[in-house]
């Protein structure tokens, strides 16, 4: 790890990035607003949602997505966040993308980890999957999610451990919003204790 700071020697009033990962269809945006309620009900957080189909809803406020647009979708949305980050707007930091290969999340991390964020992924690739309003269809979602943790070739896996030390900037990943609410309201229990 490099010589930044160790999870362990954060605050407890660290901001928080929770990454979402899941395939289109998986509730992430659902979720991501539940957990948000949640902690703006039973906290004193300031939570901001960060997603790139934000950038597709058009002047009726209707969801428009425009294929050839996505690159620079996620690189707006990317910026936005970051900035915001550094600004230190929110308390939690949520990032509403499907992020299935971990590559999509890096950027993110190492802004984490210089801003000293604790980060928490919410896994949702095995939950159900409904309509989603991209219309992928449902073969390419399998695809995606089937590949999502498939390991690259030797000589591309290698870029993935030069980075390694992002990813462990990772504090925990959980599979239920709940719990990971819970984690976050006890930081702030004990911040305020």
């Amino acid at each position: 790890m490099s010589n930044l700071r160790q999870l362990d020697e954060l605050p407890r009033d660290a901001p928080i990035m929770v990454v979402m990962r899941g395939a289109q269809g998986q509730t992430k945006s659902t979720t991501a607003n539940k957990l948000k309620k949640t902690l703006e009900e039973e906290t004193d957080l300031r939570v901001g949602i960060f997603s790139t189909d934000d950038i597709f809803i058009n002047s009726n406020g209707e969801y428009e997505f425009v294929p050839f647009a996505i690159a620079a979708a996620h690189i707006f949305k990317q910026h936005e966040m970051i900035m915001s980050m550094r600004m230190r707007e929110f308390d939690v930091y949520i990032l509403d993308n499907t992020n299935l290969q971990k590559a999509e999340f890096l950027p993110y991390l190492r802004e984490a980890m210089y801003e000293n964020f604790r980060v928490f992924v919410l896994d949702l690739r095995g939950h159900k999957r409904y309509k989603n309003i991209h219309g992928v269809p449902e073969n390419r979602v399998q695809m995606m999610l089937d590949n999502s943790d498939k390991p690259y070739p030797a000589h591309i896996e290698k870029y993935y451990a030069e980075n390694q030390e992002w990813y462990d900037w990772i504090e925990s990943t959980v599979t239920n919003w709940n719990l990971l609410s819970a984690y976050i309201k006890e930081y702030r229990r004990k911040q305020i204790d």
